[in-house]
């Protein structure tokens, strides 16, 4: 894993490495510089070393020096790729790094290189003879990819704060409304103006002399109208197969290996699966909570018993999340509402003591619907029918008088999001459910008209665009779109490399991603049984107390918690005119958790 930087037009050396050293995290084990000033071009590499640690080193060039390419990520099929490639007469200096594959397979295949990739990347490569950079991000956007072309330089890296030194530019204020309601920012967008996000599945090419862009996508995530898994155990069996093929895969390394084991199914079935596929004990990573409702260590712990591995875990303290978050935040680089980014944090910061790689269970709870949300489907379908708005607002202003309850996903919590999206039509249920604040809120706390249809304009586009009309499989696609690509996989990447090691997230393996396209939506949820096939295919090597039980999900107590958040009127962020001071103080007697968190989120991130 690493940190890739590249600036085309006028940036001195002296402020290019000095830039670069911002993501020194990213790649503490190594730099890399080089610059082609015939077109005023310079490429920046840190290097985490993982695979091939002697001869991987970054830039690397072809064997012609024709191309130069800048890396992140892994390429869990690169030897397949290698011996195709090797077929075709290319010649290779190293014995197996994944960099070179980027570099005669661009020669062979050009642009469409892409598309034959299974992993995880953010990549740049320099065509000398074309004078072309070409970038591309991975399906998923394990990997992070920020890029603009502003003010006569063509710019690209793996963190916002490259940009914020090169550029200095403002705060978005469409961005930051929709950081509110999304708890995230959907690409293109980004917290700041006229810089972009690379979405997953997308690649630029940038021509030096014509100073033409070309976006294209060449990958999405789509449930197909025609399924091609029809018999349920003969599918059940395939979903073993591509689970056990991903975690072999992803032990592709040359440092040691670890497993993040929450207790829940994905990442038990990770564990349990890599222990059956490597001969030494694995060691298994977890954080606790005093809170009953929001631990789960003692299902991680009974897990690592099953399977005899060397676990580790550490108990994290409302009072150590309320110390620490305003630290921690302000290097999150872009705004992200999850409050699980903190114990993720402290789960890294453990790991990284024993191992460089982590196994995750990412990705499983979107694709074979394992979320709540899932279940609340088919009740929302009713009331949608049944219940008039005034009827809707009348049990709002009901349960809002209930006492509010400290747990994890507790009763009057679920039934106050649920309400919030009936009334609004299937393709706002998801959103509205996930968001930190009303509409009408938002519209307060900006002192402006928002409507619907221009705050959420990126997911409506793309439930619109579903070639499904089941709402099970449009809800998995936007969950894997947005809450997924856009919210999940950014938490984990931030920190994870904050602590300098890499994650691999074994369900968002290219095949099983196709499987999870092609299986009836009941296979995924039946008689209101999330993660059905995940379940049953899975039985013989999971305890029933494991694979049953409810779904906590890994937040921390943030309704205690936001009663001690800190929040600061004169930051730059609050004092600015986007948004109503009046109004944040307003909500402290308020159950509104989630806003008050991405207040700190943002007002910790502009800090800097």
């Amino acid at each position: 894993m690493c940190g890739i930087f590249g600036i085309q037009g006028n940036c001195s050396e002296k402020k290019f490495l000095t830039t670069l050293e911002q993501i020194n995290h990213r790649g503490p084990d190594d730099s890399g510089y080089q610059e082609f000033k015939n077109v005023n071009l310079k490429f920046g590499h840190k290097r985490l070393s993982i695979v091939d640690i002697k001869h991987g080193k970054q830039p690397m060039y072809s064997s012609d020096r024709n191309l130069c390419v800048i890396y992140n990520g892994e390429i869990y099929n690169h030897l397949e790729l290698r011996k195709e490639l090797i077929k075709k007469k290319y010649k290779f200096n190293t014995s197996h790094s994944d960099t070179e594959i980027l570099l005669y397979g661009y020669k062979e295949w050009g642009k469409n290189l892409t598309k034959k990739l299974n992993g995880m990347f953010a990549f740049a490569i320099y065509d000398k003879k074309n004078q072309q950079i070409f970038i591309a991000r991975d399906r998923f956007g394990e990997k992070p990819l920020y890029w603009c072309y502003y003010k006569e330089k063509f710019v690209f890296g793996s963190e916002l704060t490259l940009f914020k030194s090169i550029f200095n530019p403002d705060i978005d204020r469409k961005s930051l409304q929709k950081f509110f309601v999304y708890n995230f920012i959907p690409s293109p967008r980004t917290f700041y103006a006229n810089i972009n996000k690379l979405p997953g599945g997308n690649q630029i090419t940038f021509d030096i002399r014509s100073r033409k862009i070309l976006q294209e996508k060449y990958w999405e995530f789509r449930i197909k109208k025609i399924k091609k898994f029809v018999n349920f155990n003969e599918a059940c069996e395939e979903l073993r197969f591509l689970l056990k093929k991903s975690i072999k895969a992803r032990l592709m390394s040359d440092v040691p290996i670890g497993v993040f084991l929450s207790g829940g199914i994905d990442s038990s079935i990770v564990s349990i699966m890599t222990n059956q596929l490597i001969k030494e004990k694995i060691k298994t990573f977890n954080i606790g909570f005093n809170e009953d409702s929001y631990d789960e260590s003692k299902y991680a712990k009974e897990v690592s018993q099953i399977i005899k591995s060397n676990h580790f875990c550490n108990i994290l303290s409302e009072k150590k999340i309320i110390d620490t978050s305003p630290k921690i935040l302000k290097f999150l680089d872009e705004p992200n509402g999850d409050p699980s980014f903190i114990p993720t944090f402290y789960v890294s910061k453990l790991a990284s003591k024993e191992v460089k790689v982590i196994l995750t269970g990412d990705g499983g709870d979107e694709l074979f619907a394992g979320y709540d949300t899932f279940s609340a489907l088919s009740i929302a379908k009713i009331c949608e029918r049944l219940l008039p708005p005034a009827v809707i607002n009348n049990l709002t202003k009901l349960i809002d008088l209930f006492p509010k309850s400290n747990k994890n996903m507790s009763l009057e919590f679920k039934m106050m999001r649920g309400l919030r999206g009936i009334g609004h039509g299937a393709r706002l249920w998801n959103q509205l459910w996930l968001s930190s604040i009303e509409i009408n809120d938002l519209i307060e706390l900006f002192n402006e008209k928002i409507e619907y249809e221009e705050i959420f304009d990126e997911s409506i586009a793309h439930w619109n665009q579903s070639e499904s009309k089941n709402l099970v499989d449009r809800t998995s696609e936007f969950f894997v779109k947005f809450y997924l690509q856009e919210g999940v996989l950014p938490k984990v990447d931030r920190a994870s490399m904050l602590n300098s090691i890499e994650t691999r997230a074994v369900f968002l393996d290219n095949d099983i991603a196709s499987f999870a396209e092609n299986i009836p939506h009941h296979y995924k949820l039946k008689n209101n049984n999330k993660k059905y096939i995940l379940k049953k295919a899975n039985q013989d090597i999971l305890p029933k107390n494991i694979l049953y039980r409810k779904k906590k999900g890994f937040g921390i107590p943030l309704r205690n918690i936001s009663k001690n958040l800190k929040i600061n009127k004169n930051n730059k962020f609050l004092s600015t005119d986007f948004i109503s001071k009046k109004y944040i103080s307003n909500q402290k007697n308020k159950d509104h958790r989630n806003f008050l968190w991405n207040v700190l989120v943002a007002q910790s991130i502009s800090i800097q």
